[in-house]
């Protein structure tokens, strides 16, 4: 499992580091109290945050015999168990904060200045990232790191389900307009986990009637579920369809539904994993799929928005949804997937 080991802040360029347990990301700007929070101090208006992997400097002395503590490089962020040259140009979350990679932290003169005259050539490709904070909050040593893995699609099964359950068992819920689903969905893996993963394939709608927010109840329709997956449960993305039309029953508010767990949300795995489904959907013979959204709900809007979806019409969701204002996007699948 990624973690943070160690936390260090410089008031100043010249000043000692001092080793924190937490510290405030600040968006755009760097850690609280560090000095690269200060743009003047910094190479460039983004190189907010330095971090190194800690098993680079125990490497280092391990092939040198050279003593090196964590601190000594002076990066702001000592990490364990992931590969940080990956991160280059991906966003990744750390406690409450989300960063993105900008670029690999070579060592200069005064890491060498600050550590061994072995360690300039050592450390070139190992002296670990820049990055920016792109939504702030709280660090604190321990945190993982996380979106340091490939997000993917999986077809859940039966090694996933762990994880899955303890994202439930955290509060979140597979359905955002009922909450209660997460406790429904505990209660049926309990009773019979393997019955319920063979619910979330179900392209015949041979299963049980879809609960609405209002209590009601309709009949199913043929669809299946996929969990964006990396290494942990991430979120769900479900595909629903009526054979030989694209039309849709009007309770069913679109095509696909997705949602993304709190602790791993703008890591654009919503965008990823809507673009991994689409070729799902065109295989199945939708010419396109509709999508909605709620007018305030900006970054759903921009997950459709990039893989093309349009908006088509902006309508009043039945009152089994409350009534409420939403958005209608379509994507075409036709030569688009």
């Amino acid at each position: 499992m990624s973690s943070v080991v160690h936390i260090f802040i410089a008031s100043a360029k010249a000043a000692p580091v001092a080793s924190v347990t937490s510290v405030e990301a600040l968006a755009g700007e760097g850690l609280r109290g560090d000095r690269y929070a200060a743009a003047k101090n910094r190479r460039g208006p983004d190189y907010q945050v330095s971090l190194i992997e800690l098993e680079n400097i125990e490497a280092f002395t391990a092939q040198t015999g050279l003593g090196l503590s964590p601190g000594q490089p002076r990066r702001n962020i000592v990490t364990r168990g992931v590969r940080l040259n990956d991160l280059c140009g991906k966003r990744f979350r750390i406690g409450a904060a989300v960063f993105e990679g900008l670029e690999l932290c070579e060592p200069c003169s005064v890491f060498a200045k600050n550590t061994h005259r072995e360690a300039l050539k050592w450390f070139v490709g190992r002296g670990g990232l820049r990055a920016r904070i792109v939504h702030g909050g709280e660090v604190r040593v321990g945190d993982a790191v996380e979106g340091a893995g490939h997000m993917q699609l999986v077809r859940p099964g039966p090694e996933h389900l762990p994880r899955y359950v303890a994202a439930l068992e955290r509060g979140w819920s597979p359905d955002n307009t009922r909450p209660e689903a997460a406790r429904d969905e505990l209660s049926r893996i309990q009773a019979d986990a393997n019955a319920f993963l063979d619910s979330l394939e179900d392209r015949e709608a041979k299963g049980a009637p879809v609960t609405l927010p209002d209590g009601s109840k309709v009949k199913r329709l043929p669809g299946f579920r996929r969990w964006a997956w990396d290494g942990d449960f991430c979120g769900s993305i479900s595909l629903r369809w009526q054979p030989g039309t694209t039309e849709l029953p009007a309770h069913c508010l679109g095509h696909i539904g997705y949602g993304v767990v709190p602790w791993k949300q703008r890591l654009g795995y919503a965008t990823s994993a809507l673009r991994l489904l689409l070729p799902e959907a065109k295989a199945v013979g939708l010419p396109f799929v509709e999508l909605t959204t709620d007018p305030d709900n900006i970054a759903s809007q921009r997950t459709i928005e990039a893989n093309g979806g349009v908006l088509v019409e902006r309508f009043t969701k039945p009152a089994q949804f409350g009534g409420k204002p939403g958005l209608r996007y379509r994507i075409d699948l036709i030569g688009a997937v």
